[in-house]
């Protein structure tokens, strides 16, 4: 099985946001030459084409697009990984009064247990 390089996967990205092997070879100070080499090992591990070249543009094949979130998820697993941060679990709490919600909020509200201990231990 063939490994993921990260810095070709990081240069896949400018490439994609940029637009431009010229921008994003600036961008990390390297060469145009450079990362089109990156970005050809890339669409050979993968065997997919990732980029459509032209003198003018560079624009991302369909495969490229398909491919665009996996790379963001691994780079962002990447610095997290380097940083020691552990991804965010985000959980919201409602509460609701009686009152305000009505009697017929929950049918079992008033003869359920299981929702008396569920709502009482918050």
């Amino acid at each position: 099985m063939a490994a993921l390089d990260i810095p070709t996967v990081e240069a896949f990205l400018l490439v994609a946001e940029l637009q431009s092997f010229t921008r994003a070879a600036e961008a990390l100070g390297t060469t145009q030459a450079a990362i089109s080499m990156k970005l050809q090992r890339l669409e050979a591990v993968l065997e997919k084409r990732l980029v459509e070249r032209s003198p003018r543009a560079v624009r991302l094949t369909a495969d490229g697009t398909a491919f665009l979130p996996s790379a963001r998820a691994l780079m962002a697993a990447h610095d997290r990984a380097l940083s020691g941060e552990r991804e965010v679990q985000q959980q919201l709490s409602l509460g609701i009064s009686d009152h305000a919600s009505g009697p017929n909020w929950c049918r079992c509200w008033n003869g359920c247990m299981r929702c008396r201990q569920i709502f009482r231990s918050r």
